[in-house]
Order: structure tokens, then sequence, then C-alpha cells
């Protein structure tokens, strides 16, 4: 009964915060999201890089995959899906730099996120 649950709860919150949201589960719910996940780790880090570390980007991107994802149901976790819609952000200069950033800096940077999401209790 938690799937239920959980989607009778995404809609209220949904409804209370005003926040548009899609009525059906997206398909094959939930979807593996480690390649999002270090896609947007990837974006961070350039930014950090860049010596202007701001979470203008990032917030684009959460914005636009979040509605294409919960609105318009679209399989953003696929990664050619993932490159499309980077790419409607960011054009394909900036879409290919994000996707080719390398792995071990990226892969670092999500453990540690997930180690201090962990400690401060949102699991």
């Amino acid at each position: 009964d938690k799937d239920k649950w959980i989607d009778t709860e995404r809609l209220r919150w949904a409804s209370h915060f005003g926040i548009p949201i899609t009525q059906e589960m997206p398909p094959n719910f939930p979807p593996l999201t480690l390649h999002v996940m270090r896609t947007l780790c990837a974006l961070e880090h350039l930014d950090a890089q860049s010596g202007t570390p701001r979470q203008e980007r990032l917030v684009r991107a959460l914005d636009h995959l979040f509605a294409r994802y919960w609105v318009d149901r679209v399989p953003t976790h696929q990664p050619e899906v993932l490159k499309a819609e980077l790419t409607k952000i960011f054009g394909t200069e900036q879409t290919e730099q994000i996707l080719e950033e390398p792995v071990g800096p990226i892969k670092k940077k999500l453990i540690e996120n997930t180690d201090l999401a962990f400690s401060e209790g949102a699991f």
C-alpha cells in the first residue's frame, strides 16, 4: 500500500504548494536516476571550477527536468533524453562540456552529497 500512499501524498503536497504535477505517476516509476544525479553534480562541479560558483545553471536544470518528468512525463532519466533536454537549456556546446566531465571527481562529489544527506537526516 506504500505506493498508493506515496501517490496520494505527492498530489496533496503539490496541490498545497501550487506545484504543477501530472495526476498519473510517470511510467516505470521509480526510474534509475544515477545518470541524472551524476550529470547535475558535473554541472555543479563545472560551475565551481569556473571561479564563480553559483547555482543558477543547476536551478535552471532542476526546474526544467522536474517539469519534463513530473508534468510532461518525459523519461529524462534516459541518457539520450537527458542530453536532448540539457541541450534545450544550455545549447550543444555547454551540454557536451557537462556530459564529458570526468567521472572520477563527479562520482566522488555524488558520494559526498549522499553522505551529507544521510548525516542531515534526509533519509
